[in-house]
């Protein structure tokens, strides 16, 4: 068992892009202020985890030959086979953790015909706040090569309005006899919204404690659920994800640092968020990160402090003693 606790901040860079858009497609914003959730980020880990590293990830939209999302319990089975009609919790249990990004994230597991479980995740991702005050969101217009069908029916509504300016019925009867440019009509225009610049900070936690009733019930304490190997898997992940991530909305979205604070074995310590600690500071060209209030992990509990940063974008002042810098170029 690792018994160490790790907290860290990730930091996602957005130049000219959108990290994480609503159903409106834009950015994200809650009191005016512009945020990322955590599943951006989830969703990029288990991307990275999968088409990178070959790792086994469940939780992921699958298809079955015709095309068809398949559901809960057929993506299980499509995997683990068929459930039995008996089916202990146990087995369903020890199927779903054999997933990386299950021992890492937990899962919620409730099917039709077969035992409803849970467990609550190990690592833990908080929302993201964009930490630069100077981030414009922007709106572009784009084309695509289709007819919209609406503008014929916002022709005939026209030819029903009372106008009695002479200049605006002029204009309608040109966009009416087709002396406008036929080729604005047979395009449709879309909007697309993009942040200037943003750094999203997301606060991590990594307790594999939470797991501890699990491996006593499951393996009778004689296997460690979330591994060493598993959590170095995600720290080199929080490192590169983003960057490595090959999407249309996501071009111009990078890993801008990772900074990971490891607690020595058995440490009774419980951090609040990492992010807190930092202070962002926008220059010409980068973006400063001043640690110098990282000093109050200066204790005889800490085992150590791992800084990675991307240094085209971020600049890192006032290091702590404990902390060891190395760049992130991937």
């Amino acid at each position: 068992m690792n018994n160490k606790r790790v907290y860290g901040s990730v930091g996602v860079y957005a130049k000219n892009a959108n990290w994480n858009a609503d159903f409106t497609g834009r950015p994200r914003t809650s009191n005016g202020k512009i945020f990322a959730s955590d599943v951006s980020l989830k969703w990029a880990c288990r991307e990275h985890a999968e088409t990178q590293d070959s790792q086994d990830i469940f939780w992921k939209e699958s298809r079955d030959a015709n095309g068809n999302s398949l559901m809960l319990k057929d993506k299980y089975e499509a995997i683990h086979g068929k459930i039995p009609k008996n089916e202990s919790v146990n087995n369903i249990e020890k199927n779903l953790f054999s997933h990386l990004d299950l021992r890492w994230f937990g899962f919620t597991f409730a099917a039709n015909g077969a035992p409803s479980t849970n467990a609550t995740g190990a690592i833990q991702i908080s929302n993201a706040e964009n930490v630069l005050s100077s981030t414009q969101i922007v709106k572009l217009t784009i084309g695509c090569p289709w007819a919209d069908k609406t503008k014929e029916q916002k022709k005939e509504d026209k030819t029903k309005q009372k106008v009695e300016d002479e200049e605006d019925i002029e204009d309608i009867d040109d966009d009416l006899t087709g002396k406008s440019s036929s080729k604005a009509d047979s395009t449709t225009l879309g909007t697309k919204y993009i942040t200037d610049k943003a750094l999203y900070a997301y606060d991590i936690s990594i307790n594999d404690n939470t797991y501890r009733e699990f491996e006593k019930r499951l393996y009778e304490n004689k296997k460690t659920i979330l591994t060493a190997d598993d959590i170095n898997n995600f720290k080199e992940n929080m490192k590169c994800c983003v960057t490595t991530t090959n999407s249309a909305s996501k071009k111009g979205c990078s890993n801008g640092y990772a900074i990971f604070v490891t607690l020595k074995e058995n440490s009774k310590t419980y951090l609040s968020d990492v992010s807190q600690y930092i202070k962002f500071i926008e220059t010409d060209d980068k973006i400063q990160m001043d640690l110098s209030d990282f000093t109050y992990f200066d204790k005889a509990d800490v085992e150590s402090i791992e800084v990675y940063y991307r240094p085209t974008i971020i600049d890192i002042i006032n290091v702590p003693q404990l902390a060891t810098i190395a760049l992130n170029t991937i």
